[in-house]
């Protein structure tokens, strides 16, 4: 019999850098979930993979409130206010969005949120390195050669 279980002791959990108490085989509960998780989801990927769009589809807008407060540190409150402030219009070209959502446009270097954009307009601006200078360059080249063929 082990000497911590003869002195009324429970285990450490198993895994290397966990230091809670072990629960079953060895691991507590965190790492044998976690262990659980990922022999489960490779033994019926069908399976798991109904369970993920279920539970994307019943957390939707939790998932949304968490994604924009992880990459942008904003909510969902201060989205729709801004969607509002917006028009629930593209910051730049003013197509109107009201069931599709719009991406959050951010200043790369200093994380600051600038507005909303549609794919197409947020992509533009990415492809030209969110640089003034480039994109005033592109402005005048089709205003030099025409946007009309």
């Amino acid at each position: 019999m082990d000497l911590l279980a003869e002195a009324g002791q429970r285990k450490v959990c198993c895994t290397d850098g966990c230091r809670d108490l072990a629960i079953k085989k060895g691991l507590c509960q965190k790492c044998y979930s976690r262990q659980y998780y990922l022999q489960s989801k490779h033994k019926n990927p069908e399976r798991k993979k109904e369970y993920d769009k279920q539970y994307r589809e019943k957390n939707r807008l939790i998932i949304r409130e968490k994604k924009l407060q992880r990459k942008y540190g904003i909510g969902l409150k201060e989205y729709n206010d801004l969607l509002k402030k917006q028009g629930f219009m593209c910051g730049i070209c003013g197509k109107s969005y009201k069931e599709e959502v719009l991406c959050v446009d951010h200043n790369h270097v200093t994380g600051k949120v600038r507005g909303l954009l549609c794919g197409f307009c947020n992509r533009a601006i990415g492809f030209l390195q969110d640089n003034p200078e480039v994109i005033m360059k592109a402005h005048d080249y089709l205003i030099i050669h025409g946007s009309e063929n």
